[in-house]
């Protein structure tokens, strides 16, 4: 798991470096002089494209750690070479497309509607891996899940932000230790919430 946490984490910010290397520069860049009043905005299709494989990536590789999750909670031992079994990322990328522009509608809109959409929606890939759903079933799935069990989610997410806090206070270091922890529990919180069986996990 904890390999998984460094694939996950790391290997889209070196794709990233190396993208902003390669393009020169971010996706948008403005240039011009504030005594003069005129700035220009100029548009990096090539960051665009670095932005969409490190995004693609990001979502790959946290779908192969919440599989590893699920192989956990379930009582199976997770292994790198079936962390991307039974995962339909075709369905994962019409998600990560559906819920990105609702959330940057939301966030257009006194932010608070796009927050609402991102805690909503945190089960979102948890229904797509763990329950095979599509991506529309899947979001209204957790956003009814979510909704059901409010106080226990909101509970749970303060916790994990707390815990990846302290994690990227070690040097950031202690954040790859931190990330499986946190997607463990968010599977077992995930199952459990739907009065679903759970192996014991070590030590409990």
């Amino acid at each position: 798991m904890i390999v998984a946490g460094i694939l996950a984490l790391v290997l889209p910010s070196i794709v990233q470096g190396v993208g902003s290397a390669i393009s020169g520069g971010s996706l948008f860049e403005a240039s011009g002089t504030a005594g003069g009043g005129t700035f220009n905005f100029d548009f990096n299709p090539m960051a665009l494209v670095w932005n969409i494989v490190a995004t693609v990536l990001t979502m790959i590789l946290s779908a192969g750690a919440i599989r590893m999750a699920f192989d956990v909670v379930e009582g199976r031992q997770p292994s790198l070479s079936t962390m991307f079994d039974r995962i339909n990322f075709g369905q994962l990328i019409i998600a990560s497309l559906v819920l990105g522009a609702l959330t940057a509608v939301g966030l257009m809109l006194c932010v608070l509607p796009g927050l609402a959409v991102m805690f909503l929606s945190y089960f979102t890939t948890y229904f797509i891996v763990g329950k095979d759903q599509d991506a529309i079933t899947a979001i209204k799935s957790s956003f009814s899940l979510t909704a059901s069990n409010f106080g226990a989610v909101l509970l749970f997410a303060v916790l994990a932000v707390c815990v990846a806090f302290v994690g990227l206070l070690a040097c950031c270091i202690g954040i790859v230790v931190v990330y499986p922890i946190t997607v463990v529990g968010t599977a077992y919180t995930f199952r459990v919430l739907q009065s679903e069986p759970v192996a014991p996990l070590a030590g409990s």
